[in-house]
């Protein structure tokens, strides 16, 4: 039996768990490769850590914790500070007021989902990283981000799920 602190402790990493799963998947796809070009070839891990788990296990998920997610992946990729936090709460919340949809539907309409989403997120980022820069950029480097990130997302999906029924058990 555990004592209450104890308790409390077990809960609070519980509770934690999937975030710091997601900044260790962060951080390990954003590793120096030696290879510059591969860093718009990784995906986009916190965006399919916010639609997992705002769909299917809401409490992980505050949105302070996404806004603190994206400033990590901020921070990681050295990109500007707030960016990711922007574009991960326009989509923690737009996925809050469509949770009823995705509930109980197939694995390849959350995934389609996903996909209409990801492509959504690139033209956002892309509109806010122009702005940012004062320039039109070049849409090739976040659209390819996409296409990996969403062939990235039955992996991290399923391991994402696998956490998520461990979760439930204990």
């Amino acid at each position: 039996m555990l004592s209450p602190i104890q308790n409390k402790s077990a809960i609070g990493i519980k509770f934690f768990f999937p975030v710091i799963l997601a900044m260790l998947l962060i951080l390990i796809f954003r590793l120096p490769l030696r290879v510059e070009v591969l860093g718009m070839y990784m995906p986009f891990v916190s965006l399919i850590f916010v639609y997992y788990w705002v769909l299917n296990g809401r409490r992980y998920v505050p949105f302070a914790l996404v806004f603190l997610l994206g400033l990590f992946e901020d921070m990681v990729t050295m990109g500007p500070a707030g960016l990711n936090s922007i574009v991960l709460l326009a989509v923690a919340a737009g996925l809050a007021n469509q949770r009823r949809f995705f509930i109980n539907q197939s694995f390849l309409v959350g995934w389609a989902g996903f996909c209409f989403i990801c492509i959504g997120t690139a033209i956002f980022r892309w509109m806010l990283e122009s702005v940012y820069a004062s320039d039109f950029l070049s849409m090739w480097p976040l659209m390819s981000q996409a296409i990996v990130t969403m062939l990235s997302y039955p992996i991290l999906g399923a391991v994402f799920g696998s956490l998520r029924k461990r979760l439930k058990t204990r």
